[in-house]
């Protein structure tokens, strides 16, 4: 399971690039990323037929996934390839086993549990309670971001530069604040959920967000943008926090 979710972290560290990339990859953009994920499968897992053919896969995916954007919804199309790179290490698991860190990694791995057990002054491993928790991180980013994009989309939820345009350009701007927002919204949520019990503070993160904003709130569109943003937020932070904490070791 630790080889796993740091296959997972690997393939959301990379997918970061999709923050800033909010139109269409172009196919240089997508070979780019490919050749980054495969590098990175190589180097953290060594050459091996395991690695190779889930190497092969997730390029496949993620160069397919960029001839597709411009033809469907970047949106659908990125949550797509985020489940099938997320798959493609079960499926082929059958044929070619599972994934197993280079002796490099478990070196490194290694070297990262004793200093963090040397820092927190207890046997907590870092593959067996850092990785859930960055996973967490990392799929509310981008990932949750995307899931997001898409749902507003869909909901003709988007911020526009004309409000009164239902089918105008979107407020590239707001998009962009609304993203940063979001992130540490939602990071602030996991890590109360996960680690207190102080659902009160839930409420104080939305009160402080809506407080900054409050002016903006009387555009209805605006608002409902805002409300349906903030609840998504809450929802994906809470649920992630809670899958977090069963995959995390119990004293």
């Amino acid at each position: 399971m630790p080889d796993y979710q740091l296959y997972l972290c690997l393939m959301l560290v990379t997918r970061l690039v999709y923050l800033r990339q909010d139109a269409a990859a172009s196919w240089r953009f997508s070979l780019t990323l490919a050749l980054s994920q495969a590098a990175l499968l190589l180097l953290v897992f060594g050459i091996g037929g395991t690695t190779l053919a889930v190497m092969f896969a997730v390029s496949g995916f993620t160069l397919l996934g960029g001839l597709l954007e411009a033809r469907v919804s970047v949106y659908a199309v990125r949550f797509a390839v985020l489940v099938l790179l997320s798959m493609a290490p079960l499926v082929l698991q059958p044929l070619f086993g599972a994934l197993s860190m280079s002796s490099l990694s478990l070196a490194v791995s290694t070297m990262l549990d004793h200093g963090l057990q040397a820092l927190l002054g207890g046997g907590v491993g870092v593959q067996r309670a850092a990785l859930p928790v960055l996973l967490g991180f990392l799929l509310l980013a981008n990932e949750v971001n995307v899931i997001m994009r898409g749902v507003f989309q869909v909901l003709r939820l988007e911020p526009r530069v004309n409000p009164q345009a239902v089918d105008g350009k979107p407020d590239i701007d707001e998009y962009n604040a609304g993203r940063v927002i979001g992130i540490l919204e939602r990071w602030l949520m996991f890590l109360v959920v996960l680690f207190t019990s102080d659902w009160a503070a839930l409420g104080f993160i939305v009160a402080a967000k809506s407080l900054v904003r409050f002016d903006q709130f009387k555009d209805r569109r605006f608002a409902e943008y805002m409300l349906v943003g903030t609840f998504m937020s809450a929802l994906f932070a809470i649920a992630v926090a809670s899958m977090t904490g069963m995959a995390l070791p119990r004293p």
